[in-house]
């Protein structure tokens, strides 16, 4: 198992033991060559899977296994009201616009959705030169991530943190 099939595989792990196994359409946002989303349609095998990704190479590798991946940015997103499930493993900090980013994400997702984020946190203030916007602490994250969804699952650690969350009804508030 490679690197990003065990992220994958772990993150799975946390969200059956948060909210249970995925169902319904999915996005993959960050899909990168498909690895991850193969991992986990082992898993949930009935689920079906949207990636996007901002490198043509990428999409035909995943396209090549067979995966539904498109050429996007996250923060372009078309769906309304679509997906069951959005699932980003470290991309968040690859857009340019975060915010709105977020904004769009959760307009993707149906009332009731789910949404699961791991996003690194720059330690120490280094920060990679591919990240557009990089995230210094956890705090920062979890307020960006809680205006929008219910929160089910929070864990800062060092290095990462993981948020699990819910969309509300919008007359809820959230």
């Amino acid at each position: 198992m490679n690197e990003m099939e065990q992220g994958y595989s772990e993150a799975a792990d946390r969200i059956e033991m948060e909210i249970g196994a995925m169902e319904g359409v999915c996005l993959d946002v960050g899909c990168n060559t498909g690895d991850g989303a193969l991992q986990l349609l082992k898993r949930w095998p009935a689920t079906k899977w949207t990636g996007i990704d901002v490198r043509y190479d990428f999409v035909q590798v995943c396209r090549s296994k067979y995966l539904f991946a498109t050429i996007m940015m996250m923060e372009n997103l078309p769906w309304l009201e679509h997906f069951d499930f959005i699932f980003s493993r470290h991309s968040l900090e690859h857009c340019y616009n975060v915010q709105y980013t977020l904004n769009g994400l959760w307009k993707a997702g149906k009332v009731g959705s789910y949404i699961y984020f791991q996003i690194p946190i720059e330690v120490d203030g280094t920060t990679n030169k591919l990240h557009k916007s990089p995230f210094l602490d956890g705090e920062e994250c979890h307020k960006l991530l809680s205006e929008k969804w219910t929160e089910v699952y929070w864990a800062p650690q060092p290095t990462v943190v993981e948020f699990i969350g819910k969309k509300a009804s919008p007359a809820s508030g959230k």
